[in-house]
């Protein structure tokens, strides 16, 4: 058996097919200030393209400035980092740095422009947003379809990552739909409950656990629905009431969630939840952590989290008998629905310093497309056979994870391309917590609702986004708490309007309809 740590771990390699790596093997400056890296000086060659009797092309330089995890940066001269130089037939430049300090690093690295072959960044920084304004980044929606891997890039994920509907990045692919409600099977029993499988039913149950003695301790001294200020259990139950996520399509238009009405009929559930204390009374003022804390202590039932395989063995450290389940289908009045993810982290970007032409492009998308591959998608992921890992009837088995995370800088891999998953070995258990992890993930995603506006950006929000959330945000916190009425909550969203929203909306729709030309 593993240990949970490596369990967790190797959950998190197989289904995010490797998540901070890339950054790290993705952003390069050389040193210093940042570096100047070298453009790709390998003959043009896309995807595909060399006769079986040709020269065998010469490596192609690619600079990178990479994010790292691990307490100290991976050697130059790492076993796995020469085998992905190798396999993908590329001279690696990187330089390290620590992942706190990236984002400091990329935005001073795009001011000056001191920019390596290839950067990963995030669209929603100002800075990146700004650069793609200013003509830095190469655009790829023409050439994603000249490459095996690329080509395969889910659409959906794509139009997510894109910037005013075109792509500026290869997308680092994440699980689209990861998260679930964990409960109490063992309070259910105890209190003759069965699960819920509807959104009323879900808030019935946190209101007995909140009420009555499902720990059978004698007293009532526990929490129904744990929650904490982040507002995701609140967005969760707002998609399984059939409402949207952030925003919704209607009628050729996008609107935002505060403006439908299953927001306000969520927001009426909550203080439901929150009068008849079926949730924590304290959750404004409980952060993350805290709520881990609560459930992991065994004083909590019902817990929105992402799915993982270990939450139950961290329930049973306090209690050994406790018995945790995942629930990921309520039945709500437009059916089954689920919030769905970006289904992404982070952007590989090409800035045109160093990538000056269409040929040099070329060499670098290859050299991208080549990541994707399940050669190097084995590597990145689980390390070398026989040294990281060995295979169990077509399984993964880890021999060596602490090398393989010490040889990369981060314990994921340098680049995810999830269409791939299907193409990897999956990781050998017995641990029926991580099979229904792995099928709560693939469920999900039939039932995952979007957000509609991921593409598009807003002046307005960037600079008044702070203000109009805490409007919102302080408007449903005193609803909840019954500090603020109907009518109260109706005057907040108005307020909200005046004060920058109706432009926000007026802005993110232009981009919308500009998209569609």
């Amino acid at each position: 058996m593993q240990t949970v740590t490596g369990q967790k771990r190797k959950v998190l390699l197989v289904l995010t097919v490797s998540t901070a790596l890339l950054a790290a093997c993705s952003e390069g400056t050389k040193s210093g200030s940042g570096g100047t890296s070298t453009a790709p000086s390998a003959p043009a060659a896309s995807a595909a393209s060399t006769a079986p009797s040709a020269k065998p092309a010469e490596p192609v330089n690619i600079s990178m400035m990479a994010m790292y995890t691990s307490p100290n940066a991976p050697a130059a001269d790492s076993d796995v980092m020469k085998k992905l130089m190798e396999t993908t037939n590329a001279k690696l430049d990187i330089n390290w740095v620590p992942n706190a300090a990236y984002n400091d690093k990329l935005t001073a690295s795009l001011a000056a422009g001191d920019l390596p072959t290839v950067i990963v960044a995030d669209l929603n920084q100002p800075a990146v947003a700004n650069a793609i304004d200013a003509g830095v980044f190469w655009e790829l929606t023409p050439y994603l379809k000249d490459y095996p891997n690329l080509k395969r890039l889910d659409p959906g994920v794509l139009n997510n990552a894109s910037y005013k509907g075109k792509t500026y990045g290869i997308y680092r692919a994440r699980d689209k739909a990861r998260s679930t409600i964990f409960i109490r099977k063992d309070w259910l029993d105890n209190m003759g409950l069965k699960a819920p499988s509807t959104p009323q039913e879900l808030l019935s149950t946190a209101i007995a656990f909140g009420t009555g003695d499902p720990d059978k301790n004698g007293k009532v001294d526990t929490t129904g629905w744990v929650m904490d200020n982040g507002g995701s259990d609140l967005k969760a139950y707002l998609t399984w009431l059939g409402g949207p996520n952030e925003w919704a399509e209607d009628g050729g238009k996008l609107v935002p969630a505060v403006l439908t009405p299953q927001y306000t009929e969520t927001l009426k559930a909550f203080k439901k939840l929150y009068d008849e204390h079926g949730v924590n009374q304290d959750f404004l003022l409980v952060d993350s952590n805290k709520k881990n804390e609560i459930f992991y202590g065994g004083k909590a039932g019902i817990y929105y989290q992402v799915s993982d395989a270990t939450r139950e063995k961290s329930v049973q450290k306090n209690d050994p008998k406790a018995q945790v389940i995942m629930i990921n289908e309520f039945t709500g009045p437009a059916g089954i629905k689920t919030r769905g993810e970006a289904g992404f982290n982070l952007m590989l970007m090409i800035p045109k310093k160093n990538v000056k032409t269409e040929e040099q492009l070329r060499q670098v998308l290859s050299f991208i497309d080549k990541l994707g591959s399940k050669e190097a998608q084995l590597l990145l992921n689980f390390g070398i056979e026989g040294v990281h890992y060995t295979l169990d009837g077509g399984q993964i088995v880890w021999k060596d994870q602490d090398g393989f995370t010490k040889s990369t800088g981060a314990g994921p891999g340098i680049y995810n391309l999830n269409i791939l998953t299907d193409l990897l070995p999956p990781l050998k258990s017995d641990d029926p917590q991580y099979a229904r992890m792995i099928e709560v993930r693939k469920d999900n995603e039939k039932f995952a609702v979007f957000n509609p506006a991921a593409p598009y950006k807003s002046a307005t929000y960037t600079t008044l986004g702070k203000t109009l959330d805490q409007i919102v945000n302080d408007a449903q916190s005193k609803y909840i708490l019954g500090e603020l009425d109907e009518a109260g909550w109706k005057k907040a969203v108005e307020q909200w309007k005046s004060t920058g929203g109706a432009k926000y909306i007026e802005e993110i729709n232009a981009a919308y309809q500009s998209a569609k030309k």
